[in-house]
């Protein structure tokens, strides 16, 4: 769900190109996708690279008032939040994710390594049902 409505947000946002506002808009929906992945135990350099940038993007970058006193400004023109953003995507993913759809496919990345570790693990590993038949 999560790995969804993150793509469904770049996809939205990052129509224009721009990298800043999709991973913006798209942030908590990151935090949550990789915050899913490390509690299912899986501790890939990956994901906890994306929950880094999920993290800031939504509980620092989305909170932040740029227009008070004393808060330093991103470089550049444009939207401060969007502009942090995609400061962040750079801090984590170095130049491997410079667009909107570089961004997708690192979404997509998580998501499928998640899908392939959670579905190897036996239904004991994952806890009991909450509806037991």
């Amino acid at each position: 769900e999560n790995m969804a409505d993150a793509l469904k947000e770049i996809h939205r946002h990052g129509k224009n190109g721009s990298l800043g506002e999709a991973a913006f808009k798209c942030g908590k929906y990151l935090f949550r996708l990789a915050d899913a992945a490390k509690n299912a135990g899986i501790s890939d350099d990956l994901v906890i690279k994306t929950y880094a940038l999920g993290d800031e993007i939504s509980n620092r970058i989305k909170k932040t008032d740029y227009s008070k006193p004393g808060v330093t400004q991103p470089e550049g023109d444009g939207d401060p939040h969007e502009l942090a953003s995609a400061a962040a995507v750079s801090d984590q993913y170095g130049g491997q994710v410079t667009t909107p759809e570089k961004l997708a496919e690192k979404v997509q990345e998580v998501g499928a390594l998640a899908m392939s570790q959670i579905s190897a693990l036996d239904s004991e590993s994952l806890g009991s049902p909450v509806l037991k038949p």
